[in-house]
């Protein structure tokens, strides 16, 4: 192990990948001759502290031990957390690692996240445990709706992997969804990944407002673009829109965001 130690420590996938081909033992244990924090560490620990996450996922597919506990009792989810490393908190939470172990001082890795202020952990790992226990959260957290806004799509997707409800509405912004916060803030990239997921183009906010309109009278062509292609067929063309579609309001909607209605001709009274 400690010939490998360096290989976890650097992120060397390639390297430990080798050892393991050679028979080394995934969840072997490492003792620091440095640093006498460090003891009973395993790959998965190694790399959870230095934040490789490609190599977290080798070693999770590979099925490294989730939770085992170090000299201190800490495990590797209690080590992330501690670290402020959310996407790999996300991943360890997903893989069903256990959130009730606890490090001799400082407690479960919700202890961590709350005492050190790591509020995107805290929500990940407080929506986890609602979801195993069967009950889904129904409020978008403020924390992950500031991700929204943000267009922070990897925190945003974490929540949801584990266990956020996509169309969960936010209570402190009229009932918005994180589509509706993305629209908003013309957050493209988050728009089409909360549309592959199913979120609802239909939701409405407290004043009746949905992903379109806020979209529109913000102005975002691309994103009222993103929406109107996402409710038409593969075969609809939205470029070659000249004329409104009857019964339909996303035209007037992409006139309004487009900006064009700025240079259209005034009516002056007869």
């Amino acid at each position: 192990m400690a010939k490998k130690k360096g290989g976890a420590s650097n992120g060397d996938v390639p390297a430990i990948t080798g050892w393991l081909a050679a028979s080394g033992s995934i969840d072997a244990t490492w003792d620091s001759p440095m640093d006498h924090n460090v003891r009973g560490f395993t790959l998965l620990m190694l790399a959870c502290l230095r934040g490789h996450e490609p190599l977290v996922v080798l070693l999770l597919q590979r099925k490294a031990s989730l939770d085992m506990q170090d000299g201190h009792g800490a495990t590797a989810l209690i080590i992330s957390t501690a670290n402020g490393r959310h996407s790999i908190v996300a991943m360890l939470l997903q893989a069903g690692a256990r959130t009730d172990l606890k490090a001799r001082k400082g407690g479960t890795a919700l202890d961590f996240a709350q005492a050190r202020g790591y509020d995107v952990i805290v929500q990940l790992i407080r929506t986890h445990e609602a979801a195993s226990a069967g009950t889904k959260a129904d409020t978008l957290p403020d924390v992950i709706a500031g991700a929204a806004k943000l267009g922070k799509v990897d925190e945003v997707l974490e929540w949801l992997a584990c266990g956020g409800l996509v169309d969960a509405p936010n209570p402190a912004e009229m009932g918005a969804t994180a589509l509706m916060l993305a629209c908003a803030n013309g957050r493209e990239a988050l728009v089409a990944k909360l549309l592959e997921l199913g979120a609802s183009t239909d939701a409405k906010r407290a004043d009746g407002s949905t992903p379109l309109m806020i979209a529109a009278l913000g102005a975002h062509r691309g994103v009222v673009r993103q929406l109107v292609m996402h409710r038409r067929p593969p075969t609809f063309n939205y470029d070659a829109i000249t004329k409104p579609i009857a019964g339909v309001s996303e035209y007037a909607l992409e006139f309004r965001a487009s900006g064009r209605w700025r240079s259209a001709p005034t009516l002056t009274p007869a």
